[in-house]
């Protein structure tokens, strides 16, 4: 496994990023405690199932901070669906009191917006929401105690005046007691749970952050990135600040001409959060809900400037009261009683019954959907006539366009006007609540004072099929080690022979480099250069394999790309030599790097995710093995994060384990009851067998000098084919410095 490359962003951007994520609000304490709170009903007459008899529903649909516009105003959503069948049965999540019923008519509660409860915590800080319960007579549930205190409790009947339906705090129940069982709902049947915390004048908590990760046995797994949609033919795009009027890039070159202060806005949504397989018995959408979080980078290409980095949102918690960094009780405005923040609270938590969250208003429009989100262009499952864009979209459903220069309802802008004339890249990245991430970007010319926009140049080598340029690569979670612009052929195949990754020693290959020009002007005067290289010893294990040129051997004529041009520039006669082949097993890096006078190297080549005028690709001459190490100086923590991109690793009769080639008692101990492992010893070898997608490694604190090396041992059931690839990373202190990929390919067997 490669031990330095990309360090990550420059320290001052690092900076930035961290002091915008502490402006968030803190996350569920202690998180994943809460149990469980929608469980399969019994198929068994006079059994009601639920925990200890029946399974839990795992299934997620929207989420906390999703917008929605169900044929009304934009509004956020307050809390997460787990989704289930009628008369699934609900329980609590966390021991507390019957706090507030709210809009309960008994024995007819049967709408899916009526029937709601709130239970306060025993801690005295969270407050539990439930909605879209069921408490008619012929519900299963209707003798339940819960059923009795809502129709003891004075006042039961007035249905929706806050001050008449607070419950005696005797009215108390333990974790993992039956409240009721969920109604029916228009498109389809879920419980809506919130998280609540009163500690931070009742803002809304992520649930996902509440719910535990394993639910009698069955796993919660997110191992889906989230999809970055494309809107009017644009994955990125630009408004005038605060409008849903589109502003944009105008002639060849994509230029930006005083178009003042704008928004950026990117159309990302998540698949949903559940079990692998989805749970038997649930119909619907299940590819769209909103995501997690979002950040955008504003970078000025080829300039010493650092670029704009900042985060739109992280929704551990959605404010209802008190918009930007200020949080809780102190917030400007806040009411000074706890009575008065409960009525805030009850009036700003819920909207129609839905657990919505409208704080105010502006222009009609919720304060958050308007500044998070473009309603134009922005639509629920359900749509309207006033917003019918995907009515009929059976492939996109529900649709998000984010306002990535806003965040926790303050309003903000990327200044074009004010911006040093130049050429821009704007990238935009979307999480969900597990981690997975996408990004896109867009290159503009910024151009205030109507300059020649052909001056402004770049050209870029990629690090993974996806970038355009953009830094650092690793956004979006991708690996920077697997350039489709480092390609390897035989001897004679030319640029159209076909690609190659195993190699072997003593036979001539010839590598070819992609270069891209991300501009509109010509580019010329490139120096190519490709180097091999030890991904553990890279320090000192270089191996030139054709010097730097200006001419392009295949035509005798200077490097030159046109606009917006690609080209391979070739051949570079390779011969891998045995010491290749047997050192580190023949684990390799093939490096690239271009430059011009006009377009120098800004990082060294350790640093291959920071440049993009440099690219990485890892070959193999030999097996499939790696290795691991602390290069120093000074003890760091190292952890290792395996993703198979698909790979089955949860079929029992798949493998995907790392195999260290001797036994090491300190990593054993520390990997030992990771979710999704299997840690063991084999001989005199230590084995982590993976039966989940997507784990990382607890992290050990390993000495300066330390190298462990190992193989990954990968095989698919008989009837599994198709091509996978699994990514091995190595972290330390915090950063990835390096990884491999393993492919394996499977065919179906005939009988």
């Amino acid at each position: 496994m490669k031990q330095r490359f990309s360090r990550g962003t420059s320290r001052a951007a690092a900076i930035a990023v961290a002091l915008s994520w502490s402006a968030a609000a803190q996350a569920f304490e202690p998180p994943n405690s809460v149990l469980w709170p929608l469980w399969e009903k019994s198929p068994t007459p006079g059994v009601l199932g639920g925990p200890g008899v029946t399974p839990p529903r795992p299934a997620i649909g929207n989420t906390l901070g999703e917008f929605q516009q169900y044929g009304g105003s934009p509004y956020l959503h307050a809390g997460t669906d787990i989704r289930g069948v009628l008369g699934d049965l609900v329980y609590t999540a966390a021991p507390g009191n019957v706090w507030i019923a709210a809009n309960f008519t008994m024995d007819t509660c049967l709408s899916a917006t009526n029937c709601r409860v709130y239970l306060k915590g025993t801690d005295g800080r969270y407050v539990y929401y439930y909605s879209h319960l069921r408490l008619d007579s012929g519900a299963e549930t209707y003798k339940s105690r819960f059923r009795k205190a809502v129709h003891d409790a004075p006042g039961e009947a007035a249905g929706t005046q806050f001050g008449n339906l607070v419950l005696p705090a005797t009215t108390a129940y333990n974790a993992g007691e039956l409240l009721s069982e969920i109604t029916d709902f228009p498109n389809w049947n879920h419980l809506h749970f919130s998280v609540i915390d009163s500690q931070q004048n009742f803002d809304v908590v992520h649930p996902l952050g509440a719910l535990p990760r394993e639910a009698s046995g069955v796993a919660l797994i997110d191992d889906e990135r989230p999809i970055a949609q494309t809107v009017n033919g644009q994955q990125l795009w630009f408004t005038q600040d605060t409008t849903t009027t589109s502003v944009t890039p105008t002639g060849e070159c994509n230029e930006l001409k005083n178009a003042g202060k704008l928004d950026i806005i990117a159309a990302f949504k998540d698949s949903f959060y559940s079990s692998d397989p989805v749970p038997a018995g649930l119909s619907g959408d299940f590819s769209s809900i909103g995501i997690y979080s979002a950040r955008y980078r504003v970078e000025r290409v080829n300039s010493a400037t650092p670029p704009t980095e900042a985060i739109w949102y992280r929704f551990d918690q959605a404010t209802l009261e008190c918009p930007g960094e200020v949080r809780g009780t102190a917030c400007p405005g806040a009411p000074t009683t706890p009575e008065a923040r409960l009525q805030l609270f009850y009036k700003h938590s819920t909207r129609a019954d839905e657990g919505a969250i409208e704080v105010g208003s502006a222009s009609g429009t919720s304060v958050y959907a308007h500044v998070l989100f473009a309603p134009a262009l922005s639509c629920s499952e359900y749509t309207s006539s006033v917003d019918n864009h995907c009515a009929g979209d059976t492939i996109n459903g529900e649709q998000y366009a984010e306002v990535l220069t806003n965040s926790w309802g303050k309003e903000g802008s990327w200044d074009s006007t004010a911006a040093a004339d130049g050429l821009y890249r704007i990238t935009a990245e979307g999480s969900d609540e597990a981690g997975n991430a996408v990004s896109v970007s867009r290159t503009v010319v910024v151009n205030n004072h109507n300059l020649d926009a052909h001056t402004f140049k770049d050209a870029y080598v990629r690090d993974n099929a996806e970038e355009k340029g953009e830094l650092p690569s690793t956004l979006g979670g991708r690996p920077f080690w697997t350039s489709p612009d480092i390609v390897v052929v035989p001897a004679g195949a030319g640029k159209n022979g076909t690609p190659v990754d195993t190699l072997v020693a003593g036979v001539p290959y010839e590598v070819w480099i992609g270069v891209n020009n991300a501009s509109c002007g010509t580019l010329d005067g490139y120096t190519v250069e490709v180097r091999s290289a030890n991904p553990n010893l890279i320090n000192t294990d270089w191996t030139a394999i054709t010097a730097g040129f200006l001419n392009d051997p295949a035509t005798a004529l200077p490097v030159t790309l046109g606009p917006f041009e690609s080209k391979l520039v070739g051949p570079f006669p390779y011969i891998p030599s045995v010491a290749e082949a047997t050192v580190n097993d023949g684990h390799r890096c093939l490096l690239a790097q271009i430059k011009s006078p006009t377009d120098p190297l800004t990082q060294d080549l350790f640093h291959v995710a920071d440049d993009n005028n440099i690219a990485q690709r890892n070959v193999q001459i030999a097996t499939t093995s790696f290795s691991i190490q602390n290069p120093g100086p000074g003890s760091k923590p190292m952890s290792i994060e395996a993703r198979c991109n698909g790979f089955p690793a949860n079929n029992p009769n798949s493998l995907m384990e790392l195999r260290l080639d001797v036994f090491d008692a300190q990593l054993a101990a520390a990997w030992t009851g990771t979710k999704g492992t299997v840690v063991s010893q084999q001989g005199g070898q230590l084995s982590v067998r993976f039966t989940r997608c997507n784990v990382t490694l607890p992290p050990v604190t390993v000495p300066a000098g330390f190298l462990r090396t190992g193989r990954m041992n990968l095989s698919l059931p008989s009837n599994v084919e198709g091509t996978y690839r699994i990514d091995l990373s190595e972290i330390l202190s915090g950063q990835k410095v390096g990884g491999v990929s393993f492919p394996i390919t499977g065919e179906v067997v005939p009988k």
